[in-house]
């Protein structure tokens, strides 16, 4: 593979940008065109933003960005219509139902509609163009290893090269049958590598092929790779089987069962990015004073810096540097860092009213802004007892297929500072495999408003 892979995830952000700048552009355009100026009217401008602010919810409702590299055809073409269509007729019945439609001109809404349009298809087909030319030189994609015998996964392998759309590049095989797994002393110990394998070459999926009753491969996989934040899918030969009624999901026209996978694909991701950058923003702007305000406090109270900044694991196992104001003395862990004392180590009554009231976590929404976190999640945690938890607690490293949040479930339901961890993971993973934005928006108003639940994160 020659070059650096590119982060599909990425390409939907930066699509998603790119298509706001271009509705914004088509209202100029229209302006110019129908008005006779690039500049627009205070009411124009607003209407402009409004409908900039229903693209970023509406176009990933309607799975614009789930393949970004989706083939120029009738079905893209018709999202894309039906998208922005819908975004003009809610604009529309809000000029209608605030009696603000007498303001604008009709054949400037008309010309930006068409203007716009046409923006958004003619865009669509250069980038689908450009793309092609990068997906023949393998720099689309997520990379794939592929786990089984060597029969199936040959014909796998040939499949996904054969596959015109490249959305998974086959980054290695790893061979294995039944029968050799019986001398293995443990699957823990990955005997024969595949964790290490997975690492190195920073595998984002494991498909495994074997046939479904091979159970000792599929076990071998799982505990194998459960300290690594991949997705791993099971992807059976069916063919033999004949079955009523029966339905599975599809990737490169292959049937394929999900058994450890994020509930999250690139149309929700990118949606979670707009929800963090939105609220963070928000809070950022509000909240400044209060933050003004308890610098200075932390300032006058202790000697030191006013934040602390700490290493922590977020999403895909990746180290970040995570602000808090500080509420411990300069010194507090020259001995060591120990589990669960911080609240023991504040040096004023300052310093404990905020970690009472969880004050010190605010400058964390600028982890949010920067992408290191999001808003809603699992807590991070030190690299050092991440370490020490994945080899304690199964499955610890599945909450770290999302982003780490200041908040999350298992603290709205008051699993916090030194409560279990096995009860916090629960939470955590219950969270990533029901996440929806309602979902996050009810974990944020248990947060700010204080109430404890009880959830059935059964």
């Amino acid at each position: 593979m020659k070059g650096s892979r590119i982060n599909m995830a990425a390409v939907s952000v930066g699509l998603c940008i790119t298509d706001c700048f271009l509705g914004f552009g088509s209202a100029l355009v229209s302006s110019f065109y129908y008005l006779g100026d690039f500049e627009l009217r205070p009411h124009y401008s607003i209407a402009t933003m409004l409908l900039v602010l229903m693209m970023i919810f509406v176009l990933p409702v309607m799975k614009i960005y789930q393949n970004p590299d989706e083939q120029w055809s009738r079905s893209l073409l018709g999202k894309l219509f039906l998208s922005w269509s819908t975004c003009f007729l809610v604009l529309a019945l809000f000029a209608l139902l605030t009696k603000t439609g007498a303001s604008f001109s009709r054949g400037w809404y008309i010309t930006w509609y068409a203007v716009g349009l046409f923006a958004l298809f003619s865009y669509r087909y250069i980038l689908n163009r450009y793309i092609d030319s990068l997906k023949k030189r393998g720099l689309f994609g997520r990379s794939v290893l592929i786990v089984g015998d060597s029969a199936s996964m040959d014909a796998v392998a040939a499949r996904l090269r054969s596959d015109e759309s490249n959305r998974y590049l086959v980054s290695g095989v790893f061979e294995i049958e039944e029968e050799s797994l019986s001398a293995a002393p443990s699957y823990r110990e990955d005997t024969f590598g595949l964790g290490d394998l997975v690492h190195r070459k920073k595998i984002e999926e494991v498909w495994i092929t074997a046939s479904i009753g091979q159970e000792s491969v599929l076990r071998y996989v799982l505990e194998s790779l459960d300290d690594y934040p991949v997705n791993i899918r099971f992807l059976p030969n069916m063919s033999n089987f004949k079955l009523l009624n029966y339905s599975s999901s599809q990737i490169c026209d292959l049937p394929a069962i999900d058994l450890s996978t994020s509930n999250m694909g690139d149309s929700s991701m990118l949606l979670k990015t707009w929800e963090d950058r939105l609220i963070a923003g928000c809070a950022m702007l509000i909240l400044s004073p209060l933050m003004l305000l308890i610098a200075a406090g932390v300032k006058f109270t202790s000697p030191g810096p006013v934040f602390y900044k700490q290493e922590r694991i977020g999403w895909n196992g990746r180290p970040f540097r995570m602000i808090k104001f500080r509420t411990m003395p300069v010194n507090a862990e020259q001995t060591g860092v120990v589990w669960g004392n911080s609240a023991g180590m504040t040096e004023s009554r300052f310093a404990a009213f905020l970690r009472r009231n969880s004050l010190d976590e605010l400058p964390q929404f600028w982890n949010v802004l920067v992408g290191d976190m999001s808003v809603v999640g699992p807590r991070p945690e030190r690299t050092t007892f991440v370490n020490e938890f994945k080899q304690q607690i199964p499955s610890y490293m599945k909450k770290h297929l999302v982003k780490a949040g200041i908040t999350g479930w298992a603290q709205v339901n008051g699993y916090r500072g030194d409560t279990s961890l096995h009860e916090r993971l629960r939470h955590d993973l219950y969270y990533i495999e029901n996440w929806s934005l309602w979902f996050d928006f009810w974990i944020i108003w248990l947060t700010v408003f204080g109430r404890s639940v009880k959830s059935n994160a059964e």
